[in-house]
Formats: C-alpha cells, sequence, structure tokens
C-alpha cells in the first residue's frame, strides 16, 4: 500500500487561485503527481479512523483556509528525504499529514513534528516551515508551536445554546 500524503492549505490563504490552483502546481511540481482536491476533511477521515482516540480530527479541522478547497491529498511511496524537502519547500501549506506503515527516522527538529503509532500504521504531522515565516524571532516561534499543538486541546470552548433555540426541541 501507498502512503497517504495530506496537505492541509495554511488558513492565510484566502484567495481562490492561490488555494485552487498554485497549491495544486505547487505539489505536482515537487512530487510529480497529481493531487486530489480536499473541500471539506470529513471526507479523508475514513483513513485516519484508526487514530481517533488521538483526537487527529481536532488538528485537521482547526483553523481551515477560506474557500471550496482547504486541502489536497494523494497516494505515493514516501522517504525521508522527500518530507524533509516538502517541509522546507511547501509555500500554500501549514501542515502535512503522512500515514504510513513504515517508522521514518528523521533528520529534523521533534518542534516540526508530532507522530501517533498504531500497532502497523504509524501518522506524523508536520508542520511546513511557512508557518515560522509568520514570526519574528525564536521566542515567538517557540510559542507559536506550543500554541500549535496545545491549543486544540487545552484551550477548546463550546458555544453554549441559547435559551429560544428550537432546532432539536419538541414543540
Amino acid at each position: 500500500m501507498a502512503d497517504l500524503l495530506i496537505f492541509k492549505i495554511s488558513h492565510n490563504i484566502k484567495s481562490k487561485i492561490e488555494s485552487e490552483i498554485l497549491a495544486k502546481l505547487e505539489i505536482e511540481g515537487l512530487l510529480n503527481e497529481v493531487p486530489k482536491p480536499i473541500e471539506n476533511f470529513y471526507d479523508i477521515m475514513n483513513y485516519l479512523k484508526d487514530f481517533e482516540d488521538f483526537r487527529i480530527s481536532n488538528r485537521i479541522f482547526w483553523e481551515n483556509a477560506y474557500g471550496k478547497v482547504k486541502g489536497y491529498y494523494l497516494f505515493s511511496d514516501i522517504n525521508e528525504h522527500l518530507i524533509e524537502k516538502l517541509i522546507k519547500r511547501l509555500a500554500y501549506f501549514s501542515k502535512i499529514y503522512l500515514l504510513t506503515k513504515k517508522d521514518l527516522s528523521l533528520a529534523i527538529s521533534s518542534k516540526l513534528y508530532e507522530k501517533f503509532q498504531r500497532e502497523y500504521k504509524v501518522l506524523y504531522r508536520f508542520i511546513a516551515y511557512s508557518y515560522f515565516l509568520e514570526s519574528r524571532n525564536e521566542k515567538e516561534i517557540d510559542r507559536n508551536v506550543e500554541i500549535l499543538f496545545k491549543h486544540p486541546f487545552e484551550n477548546i470552548y463550546y458555544i453554549p445554546a441559547p435559551q429560544n433555540l428550537k432546532m432539536g426541541k419538541k414543540l
């Protein structure tokens, strides 16, 4: 089975041309393969169902891009060198998810990825360098990375439904 690569478009990309054309061309240029668009991340969650107890959906659904296309995915054989190249070169994407059966030995900082393991599958979540270009200094980068990894779990809140909400109630 080939590895699954999921590319999440950065949430600050607002142009249709950037998200639907240039981002796709960027992946094609680096991988020589045509990715499939993701209009809703829910559509690809069945591939990640083994990792539900890690609350992967919270990470994927947090801070999505504007517009119709939220990201891209493709199946391909991936190695450590290619992942490191993608992390350094991608401009339109903030995160890359890799579902594989291989345990990669990466020569990158542990601040750049999270690893979730099951018996026979490994899911990696990588942060592209473009995310750090938004930061101004090392302290801010460290703080942003900490927020990126912890915020969806420690600071999550739900807006309470108003008392006069009629949806779901019997009249």
